[in-house]
């Protein structure tokens, strides 16, 4: 009797062990798919939406070509990598690891391919390498917020989404996104006329947000203008204008700064000047940028003083001087325009020393590309055909080869490419080569006659190479800067991740000129570059 009640709890005892394992084993993998599923809705919903990506659920950081793989499947088509992961094999990652630090914690040394060793925590099963090796041996970012989370990336730039339209009466590609330090520029204008006295007029300023100003003036003798500002640290800067072919000169001790206007007196001068960046560039003669950004930051106008005899007008404080920058700058070009049709580069360039070099007076497709771009541009706020005639005189060079002076080389002795560096051998640089075709397009929309014929051949002649040599450029987790490996025998010239964002940021803007297939399948695997995705192996 007693064995037979032993024998019925014993029963009853397995029955419900069973029971509940199964609905155990069944709450743990309905929660395992609901978490999967999970995290491939968060990918998506990350995911840019100017690029249609879609990831598959495979616990592997690559994207998922579905047509292509569906076809592959329905072949028979299989990867062993692929079957054993979805069998459940794949390793769990990120895993949550609960220890006591006396007992499981110990240090080791790691032997990195047998080239050097670093100190590491073992834990358990597992083995942790130190931030500061991991950093600069994988080429990868990370910091810790406030919450105490450590954010790890795999680049340090952003992509910015395009702008919906582009040509020259629209922004520049994702520009509006930077701040461009300006450089020291003098332009003639006309303006009223106002008397001035030698002892020097001081103009207190009371606003305390305006750190920019521009003025119109016209000397007769020797004079200046200085401006008199407070930085961040409490101390004052002087920044003087004067009558100097110096550029740029630093007083440090003294906390003076100055620009040099040239010898241009009696006649209008126009300065438009960011005093922010006149500080700064002042200070960068003889101090680091680390020790200038914070302490030496410039924090507003005190005082503007004009020194000399001559007529003053339009003295302005103002937010920004942007527009009078700009033509500032269109002006130099139109002025500083070559016979050749060109902006000659007056320094030495060397890419790789005694392979790829520049003596001074080389041209640059980019920055003849980019001219064209300002010029288009200024030529459609004003319908000045001084612009657009410069501009079409920039053409001149894009079909003369780099061996005579020009800018264009033949990729295998077919194909046109528009140098940023015409070196010889080519370099066949990516970003530069798009800048110059961005720039060729603003000028098919605002030329007429000739000029727009030759800017269209020109332009299309580019296309056709681009969208050829593109993947030339891909080394399934990233891009190259150029094909110096291919053109000259050097070792491959990787694009760091600012380079490899602006290249897709110069996809994505020609995805708006041009809906090319190739741009968006190029444009949306190199973002997933970004996250750490990489092409397929064999």
């Amino acid at each position: 009797m007693r064995f037979s009640r032993a024998l019925n709890l014993v029963m009853m005892v397995g029955l419900v062990s069973c029971l509940l394992t199964i609905c155990l084993w069944s709450t743990c993998t309905v929660k395992s798919s609901s978490l999967n599923d999970a995290r491939v809705e968060m990918v998506k919903r990350d995911e840019p939406s100017f690029v249609h990506t879609e990831y598959h659920n495979r616990g592997t950081n690559s994207l998922r070509n579905t047509e292509a793989e569906e076809e592959e499947e329905e072949e028979g088509g299989e990867d062993e990598t692929d079957t054993a992961e979805e069998d459940g094999e794949a390793p769990a990652i990120g895993k949550s690891l609960k220890f006591s630090p006396q007992s499981d914690v110990s240090d080791i040394d790691c032997n990195i391919n047998g080239e050097t060793t670093v100190q590491c925590k073992k834990v358990k099963d597992e083995v942790y390498l130190p931030w500061s090796f991991v950093k600069p041996y994988f080429e990868v970012f990370g910091e810790m917020d406030k919450d105490d989370t450590f954010n790890f990336h795999h680049a340090n730039s952003l992509v910015h989404p395009p702008q919906p339209t582009y040509g020259p009466g629209s922004m520049f590609m994702a520009f509006d996104h930077y701040t461009v330090e300006t450089r020291d520029r003098v332009k003639c204008v006309t303006a009223s006329e106002d008397s001035l006295q030698t002892k020097g007029i001081a103009l207190p300023v009371t606003e305390k947000t305006l750190k920019c100003f521009k003025v119109d003036i016209k000397f007769s003798t020797n004079g200046s203008i200085s401006i008199l500002g407070e930085l961040s640290n409490g101390e004052k800067v002087k920044i003087h204008f004067v009558f100097s072919r110096e550029h740029i000169a630093l007083d440090l001790k003294g906390g003076n700064i100055y620009y040099g206007m040239g010898e241009r007196r009696n006649e209008w001068i126009h300065l438009a000047r960011q005093l922010i960046f006149d500080v700064m560039k002042g200070f960068l003669q003889k101090i680091k940028m680390e020790r200038v950004k914070d302490p030496l930051w410039f924090k507003r106008i005190l005082e503007v003083r004009v020194h000399g005899h001559g007529w003053l007008d339009n003295l302005t404080l103002t937010s920004d001087v942007h527009l009078d920058q700009f033509f500032d700058s269109a002006n130099w070009l139109v002025k500083h325009q070559d016979d050749r049709g060109g902006w000659p580069i007056m320094v030495t360039r060397r890419l790789v020393t005694g392979v790829m070099e520049l003596a001074p007076g080389w041209y640059s497709a980019m920055g003849q590309g980019q001219a064209m771009s300002v010029l288009a541009r200024a030529y459609t706020l004003t319908k000045d055909r001084t612009y657009l005639d410069a501009a079409v005189r920039g053409l001149k060079l894009f079909e003369v080869d780099s061996a005579q002076g020009g800018v264009r080389a033949r990729f295998m002795g077919k194909l046109d490419w528009y140098e940023e560096y015409p070196t010889i051998p080519s370099s066949f640089v990516l970003n530069g080569f798009i800048f110059s075709l961005l720039g060729l397009y603003d000028l098919t929309l605002v030329a007429d006659g000739q000029g727009k014929e030759a800017a269209e051949r020109i332009y299309n002649s580019g296309m056709t190479s681009l969208k050829t040599n593109i993947g030339m450029y891909d080394t399934g987790q990233g891009t190259l800067y150029d094909l110096r490996h291919v053109s000259a025998g050097l070792p491959p010239n990787r694009a760091r991740w600012d380079y490899h964002t602006t290249h897709i940021n110069q996809l994505l803007q020609l995805m708006v000129i041009d809906d090319s297939e190739i741009f968006k399948t190029i444009a949306h695997r190199w973002i997933g570059y970004l996250k750490g995705h990489r092409s397929r192996h064999n």
